[in-house]
């Protein structure tokens, strides 16, 4: 076996020895991954920004009124304003070196490589972590749980192996370490403390700096201004007694479907390390247990519930350096070298197989994604500021993916992630709707149309077009509530006056005046074929039951208000479909409730 040299980790010697080239390997899987992952949810929001003070600036405001993670954000919003092959690179170069760190807390940086100590430690953070793609992978997720538990790992190696280290040093970084996300950071002080009560070596002015440096760090986050508005947004009404008991079934649940199987192996290595006399080996990895069951208990005391999610990253790094030392402890054993092979072996399988599954998912998005992104270049070149776009699929989705459990772009113009989305892009708005819907009828639609979301603008509109059929229906009407919204239906020649509490609509309008009263006081249908194309419409109380099929496709998105089809006679095929309700402060809706 090759000697590890110290500082092994660089680029003058990725090819030398095995560990070197497994880790330039690992290093190309996840560039990989990383490159089929899009920008999504939170990504678009720290994107904007005007100029790099800027960055800073939004950051504070961010610290104040929402959370106190200010060193994960702040490398995010840098990050976000860069090319992201650089954030792809530098993730992935981030990833190997999280799976050095933890082989080095595990055995040290002066051993002897033990490659398949290494790759061990690799398939338990690759299957283990939660939502993989979530933590590693999405870039908002990555700074705040991969790139800060590196720093954690990082400062923590000074008191694993008591590296001497300048005290400015050491105090300035522990602010930093110790800034990094909550759980984690209180875990870090927990084995801070431990190891500087475990080795004389570090009772010393620079490591006792350090630990108060880290201690302020965590005091600056947790007593944000912005955690305070965050928990105003977990409000529990159960009693406190209710709540501890919750949150508490909560963390057990973590322990047992969430880390239930890392928990498993390291009671199996802690009775067999124990058996051999490992006392040592034993009392450290029962620091990083401690620390990592302390990481998932200490969510109990924030606002937030106790999930096995993105907060419980470190935890899980901990657990799994816990084992680890005892797996290096015992595996020299006979009968631990069979059982390694198998364990290995096992792990690797299921590890390749999460990788292949993960790769088409990821793809998939990517591409679904890329033709988003082109769609609405396109729209904003022809003046569409205010486009509909196709919603991700989530078909093949799993947790290597990071929309798995975040939010794609919404149907409602005004949420948040749309308006970070429309803002960074130079649009108006954009609203989402299912893939079926938009190949049906926005792929394809009428720029200038898709482009109009107020009522009376978009009736000006198609009224004024020839060579165009459209087909009118709703659900049952308020006319006290729609008393602004009936009268403008008099541009296609309806002059009835309606005096009943409650309306129908049901016609269709050709060359810009209306066939039939659009008016009726009972849900009717209406079956007419027009040009060769069969048209039905039905006009029900339910709206999901309101229809518009032309040739036996349905057109409308069973939303309640005012449905309006638009045909285009020479392209012979739907060019907008568009819902207008006074129940809603979105523009038109063009999106369809799936039932």
């Amino acid at each position: 076996m090759k000697k590890m040299k110290k500082g092994y980790f660089s680029f003058a010697n990725l090819w030398d020895t095995k560990m070197h080239r497994i880790m330039s390997v690992l290093f190309l899987l996840v560039l990989l991954l990383n490159f089929m992952t899009p920008y999504i949810s939170d990504d678009f929001l720290y994107s904007i920004h005007n100029g790099f003070l800027d960055l800073f600036k939004r950051e504070y405001i961010q610290y104040m009124t929402w959370t106190g993670r200010s060193v994960a954000h702040i490398i995010d919003r840098i990050l976000l304003a860069l090319p992201k092959i650089i954030f792809d690179v530098l993730n992935s170069l981030c990833f190997v070196y999280l799976t050095h760190l933890v082989y080095v807390h595990v055995k040290g940086n002066q051993e002897k490589e033990d490659v398949s100590l290494y790759v061990l430690l690799v398939s338990l953070i690759f299957l283990c972590v939660p939502f993989f793609g979530q933590t590693v992978l999405w870039q908002t997720g990555a700074c705040n749980y991969l790139w800060m538990s590196v720093i954690v790992l990082v400062y923590l190696k000074q008191f694993r192996w008591k590296e001497k280290a300048n005290p400015i040093w050491m105090f300035v970084f522990g602010i930093v370490a110790g800034w990094t996300n909550e759980n984690t950071a209180g875990a870090l002080i927990l084995l801070l403390l431990y190891f500087v009560i475990r080795y004389k070596d570090l009772r010393n002015g620079a490591h006792y700096l350090g630990i108060v440096g880290v201690c302020i760090g965590f005091v600056m986050m947790i007593l944000a201004p912005g955690n305070a508005v965050r928990g105003a947004d977990f409000v529990e009404t159960n009693g406190r007694v209710y709540e501890f008991l919750h949150d508490f079934v909560g963390f057990l649940s973590v322990l047992k479907e969430g880390q239930g199987f890392l928990l498993f192996i390291i009671a199996c290595g802690f009775g067999y390390a124990f058996y051999l006399g490992k006392k040592e080996k034993c009392l450290d990895a029962c620091a990083y247990l401690v620390a990592g069951i302390a990481a998932v208990f200490a969510v109990i005391l924030s606002p937030v519930p106790v999930l096995f999610d993105r907060s419980m990253f470190g935890s899980t790094i901990f657990l799994i350096i816990a084992f680890g030392i005892l797996f290096e402890s015992i595996q020299k054993e006979e009968l631990m070298k069979q059982i390694k092979v198998l364990l290995l072996s096992g792990l690797l399988l299921v590890s390749g197989y999460h990788y292949v599954r993960a790769v088409p998912d990821l793809f998939y998005t990517k591409y679904l994604d890329s033709k988003r992104e082109k769609y609405v270049l396109a729209q904003k070149e022809v003046g569409n500021l205010n486009p509909i776009v196709p919603q991700i699929h989530h078909e093949f989705e799993t947790t290597y993916n990071p929309i798995y459990g975040l939010s794609d772009l919404s149907i409602y113009r005004k949420q948040w992630m749309n308006e970070s989305y429309s803002t960074i892009h130079g649009i108006e708005s954009i609203q989402s709707t299912p893939m079926a819907k938009w190949n049906t009828i926005y792929k394809d639609g009428d720029a200038k149309l898709l482009n109009i979301t107020n009522y009376e603008d978009y009736l000006y509109t198609i009224a004024s077009r020839e060579d165009t059929l459209i087909f009118i229906n709703s659900n049952r009407l308020d006319t006290k509530q729609y008393q602004d919204y009936l009268p403008l239906l008099s541009i296609f020649g309806e002059n009835k006056v309606v005096t009943e509490d409650y309306v129908y609509l049901n016609g269709i309008v050709e060359n810009g005046m209306i066939k039939e009263s659009l008016y009726s006081l009972e849900p009717c249908e209406k079956v007419e074929t027009i040009q060769g194309h069969y048209c039905y419409l039905s006009s029900q109380l339910d709206p999901t039951h309101s229809d518009i099929l032309i040739d036996n496709v349905e057109y409308t998105n069973d939303n309640a208000g005012i449905n309006i089809v638009v045909f285009d006679k020479k392209l012979a095929r739907v060019v907008d479909s568009i819902t207008f309700t006074t129940e809603s402060d979105q523009g038109g809706i063009r999106f369809f409730i799936e039932q």
